[in-house]
């Protein structure tokens, strides 16, 4: 029995950014909205899950402060480095939501 377009569901995830530094100058997952809307339009079920997202209270510990025009420094938590990247004396984060 195959499954109508309408019972099928996507969930498109953007994910954490791991690196030295990041900061949310209004960033936002253009390429994956505009992917999602279009399977919208197209009869599908779509879910966004964004690591990145000052929105998504109910995974974070306390509301992050937002700077002016709502830019913020994300939540971050210290991993460790790449082997590519272990002589680079900074320290190497994940930024977004907590695991």
């Amino acid at each position: 029995m195959k499954a109508s377009v309408s019972e099928i569901k996507i969930l498109l995830i953007n994910p954490w950014i791991e690196d030295f530094s990041a900061f949310d100058l209004w960033i936002r997952p253009l390429g994956l909205l505009r992917l999602g809307r279009l399977l919208i339009e197209n009869g599908f079920k779509v879910s966004l899950f964004d690591c990145l997202s000052s929105m998504s209270g109910k995974f974070k510990k306390a509301p992050r402060r937002l700077a002016g025009f709502g830019c913020s420094h994300y939540e971050q938590e210290e991993i460790e480095k790449p082997d590519l990247l272990k002589f680079v004396p900074l320290r190497y984060k994940r930024f977004g939501i907590s695991i």
